[in-house]
């Protein structure tokens, strides 16, 4: 029922802190053996990540154009970002039980592990991912891998490929913006 108002027990919506609704505590901690928590690995590399696009947004931000090269750290930028978020991290919980379903261990694994490729072994990689999707917090940990390796989608290719046009809000207004920063429609993706 729309019921706007202050009470967050009272009113639908009701008002908050933007401190209390934006932010997700201890998004990017990644679980451990035994309960524990490790705050600092992610955010690290994530900042490692980001931190190329820097000067780009200072370019961007001054009208001035970008090379070819740059275009490409920006798209893989973009792509983080797009990874990064909440609907990242529920994309990928809505992924992982596909993958799981349709994992076939690649020939690399028997390498790495140096196991013959036998069907035995291949039912038990098998048999071992669908476990490993079965604990606690598999899917975020999953998440958490998927936005380092932004550089190998093929949306960064995508966007490369595409023109771009920016958009700068006339003196006096502002674009609304929200805690999604890219938004790609699912049923149309980048087509």
């Amino acid at each position: 029922q729309y019921n706007p108002g202050q009470g967050k027990i009272t009113n639908n919506p009701f008002k908050d802190s933007i401190r209390r609704v934006t932010v997700e505590r201890d998004f990017y901690a990644d679980a451990k053996e035994g309960g524990k928590r490790d705050f600092e690995t992610f955010e690290n590399k994530l900042e490692v990540l980001e931190k190329p696009s820097n000067p780009i947004f200072e370019k961007l931000r001054a009208h001035q154009t970008i090379s070819e090269e740059e275009k490409l750290q920006f798209s893989i930028y973009i792509v983080q970002m797009h990874r990064r978020v909440q609907a990242g991290r529920e994309m990928t919980k809505n992924l992982v039980p596909r993958l799981v379903a349709n994992y076939e261990p690649a020939k690399e694994i028997f390498q790495k592990l140096n196991w013959p490729d036998t069907p035995e072994t291949r039912a038990y990689l098998k048999e071992t991912s669908k476990r490993m999707a079965q604990k606690e917090g598999f899917d975020i940990q999953m998440h958490l891998r998927a936005i380092p390796a932004a550089q190998e989608s093929f949306l960064v290719e995508a966007l490369q490929k595409m023109t771009w046009h920016f958009f700068t809000a006339p003196q006096g207004h502002a674009f609304l913006t929200g805690d999604n920063p890219v938004f790609i429609p699912e049923q149309h993706g980048l087509g």
